[in-house]
């Protein structure tokens, strides 16, 4: 028996050399290749609404409808392969639909809300930066359904993706806390602790693993978002307005001191 096990052992090794020279990185953690190129995920399961995990290429979107939600939703994804299908991208709309009448006005932290999701569901690098962190077979198919995903993400990131909608109003108020749940403890944690576990937001449970820390399988995802609502994404034409942030109301977010002032001297 001990005979045998050295043996498995010496192969099992032997293999991870072989696909360490080949440039695949193999996790243990949820039986996934992780490299540039490749999906955790793809299609929503027979036990909706969960998705099927997934382990290969990304792929192109035949639908029409299809590829205008994407490019609506997530035009960083435009014209490329991506890890979600058309039932996804409608699932995606309409759960950002939810969310739009809070933080659509204000282009550059309504940009980076979405594009946290799109980067979970779409981003055809999607094993780079992410893990299944329990999957279950179905009876009768072969497929692996996954019930939850971890996501690692740089704090930079994080921070700039709360910091980008902390002053957005809503009804006459700041709209994250009614995201959060919590109208004094918001912050980047407890807003992507909520947007993991909020039904409403997403169908499964995601953990957002926060920091700069890498691994031989998992590089945080650093993305590119914007810092202050005042700035203007790509695929919008105008920033946020004074009445939808208020720091948008004074050239990049200086307020002016009460006690300042200019003299004209004779």
């Amino acid at each position: 028996k001990q005979w045998y096990q050295r043996r498995v052992r010496v192969k099992m090794n032997m293999l991870l050399v072989s696909m360490s020279l080949l440039g695949i990185v193999f996790s243990f953690e949820d039986g996934l290749v992780h490299e540039p190129g490749r999906c955790v995920s793809y299609g929503l399961s027979s036990e909706y609404p969960l998705l099927n995990v997934y382990n290969g290429p990304p792929q192109h979107l035949t639908d029409i409808g299809a590829v205008e939600i994407l490019e609506e939703l997530c035009p960083m994804f435009g014209n490329m392969p991506v890890c979600c299908d058309g039932a996804q991208l409608e699932n995606l709309a309409s759960h950002m639909s939810q969310v739009a009448f809070l933080l659509e006005e204000c282009s550059s932290c309504w940009y980076n809300f979405r594009t946290i999701f799109c980067q979970q569901i779409c981003s055809p690098d999607q094993s780079t930066f992410m893990r299944v962190l329990e999957q279950f077979k179905i009876e009768g198919d072969d497929a692996s359904v996954a019930r939850s995903f971890q996501v690692s993400l740089t704090k930079e990131y994080a921070v700039k993706l709360f910091d980008s909608c902390k002053e957005v109003q809503a009804f006459g108020r700041d709209a994250l806390p009614l995201i959060c749940s919590s109208s004094t403890h918001c912050n980047h944690d407890r807003l992507l602790k909520e947007l993991g576990n909020n039904a409403s937001m997403a169908p499964y449970l995601t953990e957002f693993l926060v920091g700069n820390a890498r691994d031989s399988v998992i590089t945080p995802l650093q993305a590119d978002v914007l810092s202050h609502c005042w700035e203007v994404p790509e695929d919008a034409d105008e920033a946020c307005s004074c009445e939808d942030c208020w720091v948008a109301c004074f050239e990049k977010g200086k307020t002016p001191s009460l006690f300042s002032f200019e003299f004209e001297w004779p």
